[in-house]
Protein backbone atom coordinates (compact mmCIF):
# COMPACT_ATOMS: atom_id res chain seq x y z
CA UNK A 1 0.00 0.00 0.00
CA UNK A 2 1.31 3.55 -1.18
CA UNK A 3 0.82 6.47 1.17
CA UNK A 4 1.70 10.36 0.21
CA UNK A 5 4.82 11.66 1.85
CA UNK A 6 5.42 14.57 0.01
CA UNK A 7 3.47 17.45 0.21
CA UNK A 8 4.49 18.85 2.79
CA UNK A 9 8.15 19.12 2.05
CA UNK A 10 10.29 20.75 -0.82
CA UNK A 11 9.50 18.59 -3.81
CA UNK A 12 11.37 17.47 -6.62
CA UNK A 13 10.87 18.67 -10.20
CA UNK A 14 9.13 17.67 -13.11
CA UNK A 15 11.53 17.13 -16.49
CA UNK A 16 11.77 15.81 -19.56
CA UNK A 17 12.28 11.72 -19.96
CA UNK A 18 16.06 11.44 -21.46
CA UNK A 19 16.68 11.06 -25.63
CA UNK A 20 15.34 8.07 -26.74
CA UNK A 21 13.52 6.98 -23.31
CA UNK A 22 9.95 7.32 -23.95
CA UNK A 23 7.42 6.48 -21.18
CA UNK A 24 4.22 4.52 -21.38
CA UNK A 25 1.11 4.83 -18.92
CA UNK A 26 -1.41 2.63 -18.74
CA UNK A 27 -4.40 1.81 -16.09
CA UNK A 28 -4.63 -0.94 -13.56
CA UNK A 29 -7.06 -2.28 -11.56
CA UNK A 30 -5.60 -1.19 -8.01
CA UNK A 31 -7.09 1.62 -6.11
CA UNK A 32 -4.13 2.44 -4.52
CA UNK A 33 -2.40 3.12 -8.41
CA UNK A 34 -4.67 3.76 -11.23
CA UNK A 35 -1.48 4.05 -13.92
CA UNK A 36 1.64 2.79 -13.90
CA UNK A 37 5.03 3.46 -16.29
CA UNK A 38 6.30 1.59 -18.91
CA UNK A 39 9.51 3.12 -20.59
CA UNK A 40 10.00 2.68 -24.14
CA UNK A 41 14.44 2.62 -25.02
CA UNK A 42 15.36 3.39 -28.30
CA UNK A 43 19.15 3.02 -29.35
CA UNK A 44 19.77 -0.70 -30.10
CA UNK A 45 17.85 -3.46 -29.42
CA UNK A 46 14.11 -2.08 -29.22
CA UNK A 47 13.17 -2.44 -25.36
CA UNK A 48 10.38 -2.04 -22.60
CA UNK A 49 11.41 -1.78 -19.17
CA UNK A 50 7.99 -3.11 -17.33
CA UNK A 51 4.91 -4.04 -18.56
CA UNK A 52 1.49 -3.45 -17.23
CA UNK A 53 -1.35 -5.38 -16.27
CA UNK A 54 -2.64 -7.91 -18.71
CA UNK A 55 -6.36 -6.43 -19.11
CA UNK A 56 -8.40 -5.67 -22.48
CA UNK A 57 -7.62 -1.28 -21.40
CA UNK A 58 -3.98 -1.45 -20.52
CA UNK A 59 -2.55 -3.45 -23.56
CA UNK A 60 -5.34 -1.57 -26.19
CA UNK A 61 -3.37 1.57 -23.92
CA UNK A 62 -0.23 0.14 -24.93
CA UNK A 63 -1.10 -0.25 -28.32
CA UNK A 64 -2.45 3.07 -29.09
CA UNK A 65 1.01 4.91 -27.22
CA UNK A 66 3.64 2.40 -29.36
CA UNK A 67 1.93 3.50 -32.15
CA UNK A 68 2.55 7.02 -31.81
CA UNK A 69 5.87 6.54 -31.25
CA UNK A 70 6.00 4.10 -34.75
CA UNK A 71 6.74 0.92 -33.23
CA UNK A 72 4.32 -1.87 -33.56
CA UNK A 73 4.54 -4.35 -30.91
CA UNK A 74 5.92 -6.86 -33.01
CA UNK A 75 9.00 -4.73 -33.09
CA UNK A 76 10.39 -5.28 -29.39
CA UNK A 77 13.42 -7.35 -29.00
CA UNK A 78 14.22 -7.12 -24.86
CA UNK A 79 11.68 -6.95 -21.95
CA UNK A 80 12.92 -5.89 -18.52
CA UNK A 81 11.01 -6.58 -15.31
CA UNK A 82 12.19 -4.68 -12.55
CA UNK A 83 10.09 -7.11 -10.04
CA UNK A 84 7.62 -9.44 -9.55
CA UNK A 85 4.18 -6.94 -9.26
CA UNK A 86 1.41 -7.46 -11.88
CA UNK A 87 1.52 -4.33 -12.70
CA UNK A 88 5.17 -4.08 -13.81
CA UNK A 89 5.02 -7.66 -15.52
CA UNK A 90 1.44 -8.11 -16.76
CA UNK A 91 1.70 -8.61 -20.35
CA UNK A 92 5.36 -9.69 -20.45
CA UNK A 93 3.87 -13.15 -21.87
CA UNK A 94 1.65 -11.68 -24.28
CA UNK A 95 4.28 -8.99 -25.48
CA UNK A 96 6.89 -11.78 -25.73
CA UNK A 97 4.77 -14.43 -27.55
CA UNK A 98 4.30 -11.66 -30.35
CA UNK A 99 7.76 -10.74 -30.73
CA UNK A 100 9.77 -13.48 -29.57
CA UNK A 101 11.48 -10.95 -27.41
CA UNK A 102 13.52 -11.72 -24.56
CA UNK A 103 12.52 -11.50 -20.91
CA UNK A 104 15.02 -10.23 -18.30
CA UNK A 105 14.30 -10.45 -14.50
CA UNK A 106 16.54 -9.83 -11.56
CA UNK A 107 18.16 -12.71 -10.40
CA UNK A 108 17.16 -12.80 -6.74
CA UNK A 109 13.75 -12.62 -8.36
CA UNK A 110 13.20 -15.25 -10.82
CA UNK A 111 11.37 -17.79 -8.59
CA UNK A 112 8.68 -15.37 -8.63
CA UNK A 113 8.23 -15.00 -12.04
CA UNK A 114 8.40 -19.04 -13.62
CA UNK A 115 6.31 -21.57 -14.44
CA UNK A 116 6.76 -23.39 -10.74
CA UNK A 117 5.80 -20.21 -8.29
CA UNK A 118 2.20 -22.38 -8.16
CA UNK A 119 3.86 -25.46 -6.67
CA UNK A 120 5.60 -22.87 -4.49
CA UNK A 121 2.59 -20.83 -3.35
CA UNK A 122 0.76 -24.33 -2.41
CA UNK A 123 3.56 -25.24 -0.54
CA UNK A 124 4.21 -22.23 0.96
CA UNK A 125 0.19 -21.12 1.22
CA UNK A 126 -0.11 -23.00 4.78
CA UNK A 127 3.11 -20.69 6.23
CA UNK A 128 1.69 -17.77 4.98
CA UNK A 129 -2.22 -18.60 6.78
CA UNK A 130 -0.36 -19.06 10.12
CA UNK A 131 1.81 -16.25 10.07
CA UNK A 132 -1.09 -13.41 8.84
CA UNK A 133 -3.18 -15.32 12.04
CA UNK A 134 -0.21 -14.60 14.25
CA UNK A 135 -0.37 -10.79 13.16
CA UNK A 136 -4.16 -10.71 14.22
CA UNK A 137 -5.58 -11.16 10.67
CA UNK A 138 -8.96 -12.65 10.59
CA UNK A 139 -10.05 -14.89 8.25
CA UNK A 140 -12.02 -12.64 5.97
CA UNK A 141 -9.23 -11.15 5.22
CA UNK A 142 -6.61 -13.83 4.83
CA UNK A 143 -9.97 -15.48 2.22
CA UNK A 144 -9.71 -12.10 0.54
CA UNK A 145 -5.88 -12.42 -0.16
CA UNK A 146 -6.66 -15.91 -1.61
CA UNK A 147 -9.41 -14.44 -3.86
CA UNK A 148 -6.69 -11.18 -4.63
CA UNK A 149 -3.99 -14.41 -6.09
CA UNK A 150 -6.39 -15.57 -8.07
CA UNK A 151 -6.87 -12.18 -9.95
CA UNK A 152 -3.25 -11.81 -10.39
CA UNK A 153 -2.88 -14.94 -11.91
CA UNK A 154 -5.13 -13.53 -14.45
CA UNK A 155 -3.50 -10.25 -15.36
CA UNK A 156 0.23 -11.24 -14.99
CA UNK A 157 0.63 -14.86 -16.50
CA UNK A 158 4.22 -16.20 -15.45
CA UNK A 159 6.75 -16.65 -18.33
CA UNK A 160 8.16 -19.74 -20.08
CA UNK A 161 11.45 -18.05 -20.63
CA UNK A 162 13.34 -15.84 -19.28
CA UNK A 163 17.58 -14.30 -18.50
CA UNK A 164 18.75 -13.38 -15.45
CA UNK A 165 20.43 -9.81 -14.12
CA UNK A 166 22.77 -9.47 -11.17
CA UNK A 167 24.21 -6.48 -9.48
CA UNK A 168 26.57 -4.81 -11.71
CA UNK A 169 25.47 -6.32 -15.21
CA UNK A 170 24.67 -3.83 -17.89
CA UNK A 171 22.00 -4.07 -20.61
CA UNK A 172 23.85 -2.74 -23.38
CA UNK A 173 22.84 -0.38 -26.33
CA UNK A 174 24.91 1.02 -28.94
CA UNK A 175 26.20 3.90 -27.58
CA UNK A 176 25.13 3.48 -23.83
CA UNK A 177 24.75 0.40 -21.39
CA UNK A 178 22.33 0.59 -18.25
CA UNK A 179 23.80 -0.88 -14.96
CA UNK A 180 21.85 -2.97 -13.08
CA UNK A 181 21.59 -2.18 -9.06
CA UNK A 182 20.00 -5.38 -7.10
CA UNK A 183 17.90 -3.06 -4.32
CA UNK A 184 16.06 -4.87 -1.93
CA UNK A 185 13.11 -3.70 -0.36
CA UNK A 186 10.10 -3.27 -1.90
CA UNK A 187 10.52 -7.04 -3.28
CA UNK A 188 13.16 -9.12 -2.39
CA UNK A 189 14.89 -9.30 -5.60
CA UNK A 190 13.58 -5.68 -7.37
CA UNK A 191 16.34 -4.32 -9.38
CA UNK A 192 17.12 -0.68 -10.93
CA UNK A 193 18.85 0.58 -13.49
CA UNK A 194 20.88 3.96 -14.47
CA UNK A 195 22.65 5.20 -16.72
CA UNK A 196 26.10 6.75 -15.10
CA UNK A 197 27.23 8.82 -18.42
CA UNK A 198 23.93 10.37 -19.14
CA UNK A 199 22.88 10.05 -15.76
CA UNK A 200 19.33 8.83 -15.78
CA UNK A 201 17.74 6.19 -12.98
CA UNK A 202 14.45 3.68 -13.87
CA UNK A 203 14.01 3.12 -9.97
CA UNK A 204 10.00 1.72 -10.51
CA UNK A 205 8.64 1.47 -7.12
CA UNK A 206 11.88 1.77 -5.10
CA UNK A 207 11.52 5.53 -5.58
CA UNK A 208 8.49 7.23 -6.50
CA UNK A 209 8.39 11.41 -5.89
CA UNK A 210 4.84 11.53 -3.46
CA UNK A 211 3.71 8.33 -2.16
CA UNK A 212 5.97 5.46 0.09
CA UNK A 213 6.59 2.00 -1.35
CA UNK A 214 5.13 -0.92 0.18
CA UNK A 215 6.96 -3.20 2.21
CA UNK A 216 6.40 -6.70 0.96
CA UNK A 217 5.51 -9.66 3.35
CA UNK A 218 7.84 -12.57 2.37
CA UNK A 219 8.62 -15.51 4.61
CA UNK A 220 11.74 -16.65 2.06
CA UNK A 221 11.50 -19.36 -0.18
CA UNK A 222 11.93 -22.19 2.84
CA UNK A 223 10.14 -19.47 5.14
CA UNK A 224 8.49 -20.52 8.62
CA UNK A 225 5.69 -18.72 10.10
CA UNK A 226 8.24 -16.89 12.61
CA UNK A 227 10.10 -13.09 12.26
CA UNK A 228 14.05 -14.91 12.30
CA UNK A 229 13.37 -16.56 8.71
CA UNK A 230 11.22 -13.23 7.05
CA UNK A 231 12.65 -11.06 5.20
CA UNK A 232 12.88 -7.60 6.92
CA UNK A 233 11.55 -5.56 3.57
CA UNK A 234 11.66 -1.89 5.32
CA UNK A 235 14.67 -2.32 7.41
CA UNK A 236 16.25 -3.29 3.89
CA UNK A 237 14.73 -0.65 1.82
CA UNK A 238 16.23 2.04 4.12
CA UNK A 239 19.94 0.92 3.45
CA UNK A 240 19.04 0.92 -0.33
CA UNK A 241 16.90 4.19 -0.82
CA UNK A 242 20.14 5.92 1.01
CA UNK A 243 22.36 3.96 -1.61
CA UNK A 244 20.85 5.42 -4.34
CA UNK A 245 20.67 8.86 -2.76
CA UNK A 246 24.23 8.67 -2.42
CA UNK A 247 24.03 8.90 -6.40
CA UNK A 248 23.73 11.72 -9.01
CA UNK A 249 21.23 11.83 -11.31
CA UNK A 250 20.08 14.02 -13.52
CA UNK A 251 16.39 12.22 -14.14
CA UNK A 252 14.25 9.74 -12.40
CA UNK A 253 11.92 7.28 -13.97
CA UNK A 254 9.38 6.16 -11.97
CA UNK A 255 6.81 3.34 -11.93
CA UNK A 256 3.99 5.78 -11.32
CA UNK A 257 4.09 9.23 -11.81
CA UNK A 258 6.14 11.85 -13.81
CA UNK A 259 9.94 11.86 -14.79
CA UNK A 260 11.42 14.45 -11.91
CA UNK A 261 14.66 15.72 -11.07
CA UNK A 262 15.89 16.47 -7.41
CA UNK A 263 15.80 12.62 -5.82
CA UNK A 264 17.69 13.63 -2.60
CA UNK A 265 15.00 15.78 -1.46
CA UNK A 266 12.42 12.94 -1.92
CA UNK A 267 14.37 10.96 0.06
CA UNK A 268 15.12 13.26 2.94
CA UNK A 269 10.84 13.85 2.37
CA UNK A 270 10.49 9.54 2.60
CA UNK A 271 12.30 9.81 5.57
CA UNK A 272 10.91 12.46 7.55
CA UNK A 273 7.81 10.74 6.86
CA UNK A 274 8.48 7.61 8.25
CA UNK A 275 10.36 8.82 11.13
CA UNK A 276 6.34 10.41 11.93
CA UNK A 277 4.92 7.19 11.30
CA UNK A 278 6.81 5.57 13.91
CA UNK A 279 7.17 7.78 16.41
CA UNK A 280 3.20 7.78 16.12
CA UNK A 281 2.92 4.16 16.48
CA UNK A 282 5.26 3.91 19.35
CA UNK A 283 2.85 6.67 21.01
CA UNK A 284 -0.40 4.02 20.05
CA UNK A 285 1.59 1.38 21.66
CA UNK A 286 2.45 3.33 24.77
CA UNK A 287 -1.00 4.92 25.30
CA UNK A 288 -2.44 1.70 24.94
CA UNK A 289 -0.52 -1.42 25.56
CA UNK A 290 0.74 -4.21 23.92
CA UNK A 291 -0.82 -4.62 20.46
CA UNK A 292 -0.97 -7.42 17.64
CA UNK A 293 0.31 -5.94 13.73
CA UNK A 294 -3.83 -5.94 13.19
CA UNK A 295 -5.31 -4.14 16.39
CA UNK A 296 -2.26 -1.55 16.08
CA UNK A 297 -3.07 -1.08 12.05
CA UNK A 298 -6.97 -0.42 13.32
CA UNK A 299 -5.28 2.47 15.77
CA UNK A 300 -3.17 4.07 13.18
CA UNK A 301 -5.46 4.08 10.46
CA UNK A 302 -9.02 3.87 12.03
CA UNK A 303 -10.99 5.03 8.98
CA UNK A 304 -9.53 2.37 6.37
CA UNK A 305 -12.07 -0.14 5.64
CA UNK A 306 -11.12 -3.75 6.75
CA UNK A 307 -10.83 -4.86 3.28
CA UNK A 308 -7.82 -3.43 3.16
CA UNK A 309 -6.53 -5.08 6.34
CA UNK A 310 -3.63 -7.16 4.29
CA UNK A 311 -2.25 -4.16 3.11
CA UNK A 312 -2.55 -2.19 6.29
CA UNK A 313 -0.70 -5.25 8.04
CA UNK A 314 2.18 -5.34 5.94
CA UNK A 315 2.58 -1.47 6.38
CA UNK A 316 2.33 -1.65 10.10
CA UNK A 317 4.72 -4.46 9.96
CA UNK A 318 7.57 -3.05 8.11
CA UNK A 319 8.06 -0.34 10.69
CA UNK A 320 6.89 -1.99 13.69
CA UNK A 321 10.85 -3.76 12.41
CA UNK A 322 12.40 -0.98 11.85
CA UNK A 323 11.45 0.05 15.65
CA UNK A 324 12.65 -3.21 16.86
CA UNK A 325 15.89 -2.58 15.15
CA UNK A 326 15.95 0.47 16.68
CA UNK A 327 15.16 -1.22 20.60
CA UNK A 328 12.07 0.74 20.46
CA UNK A 329 9.66 -2.24 20.54
CA UNK A 330 9.86 -5.32 21.97
CA UNK A 331 7.80 -8.19 20.64
CA UNK A 332 6.76 -11.30 22.41
CA UNK A 333 4.02 -14.22 21.12
CA UNK A 334 1.72 -15.10 23.27
CA UNK A 335 0.92 -18.46 22.34
CA UNK A 336 -1.14 -17.05 19.18
CA UNK A 337 -0.43 -13.67 18.09
CA UNK A 338 2.69 -11.39 18.08
CA UNK A 339 2.41 -8.47 20.41
CA UNK A 340 4.43 -5.25 20.60
CA UNK A 341 4.66 -3.23 22.94
CA UNK A 342 6.79 0.26 23.38
CA UNK A 343 10.18 -0.20 24.92
CA UNK A 344 12.91 2.39 26.19
CA UNK A 345 12.67 6.02 25.08
CA UNK A 346 10.08 7.23 22.27
CA UNK A 347 12.28 7.53 18.90
CA UNK A 348 13.09 11.00 18.12
CA UNK A 349 11.95 11.66 14.34
CA UNK A 350 15.41 11.94 12.57
CA UNK A 351 16.32 8.67 14.54
CA UNK A 352 15.58 5.89 12.03
CA UNK A 353 16.96 8.55 8.85
CA UNK A 354 20.03 8.74 10.19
Amino acid sequence: MEFPHGSQYPRAQMTDAPRGVHPIQTPTPFDEVATVNSYLVEGGPLTMVDCGVDMPNSWKAFNTQLDALGYRPEQIERIVITHAHPDHMGFAKRLQKLSGATIYVGEKEAKAFDMGREERLKRMGPLYREFFARLGLGQQIIATMVGMHEMVKGIAPPFEEFETLAEGDRVEFEDFGLEVMHNPGHTYGLICLHEPERRFLFSNDHLLQETSPSPVLDLGEEGEADFESKFRSLVSYYEQVRRVGEMSFDCVLPGHGAPFVGHQRVIESLMRFFDKRQLKMWNLLKENGPQNVSSLGQLLFPKVPPIKGFLIACEVLGNLEVLEELGAVARNFDGTHYLFEAAGEPPFESGPAS
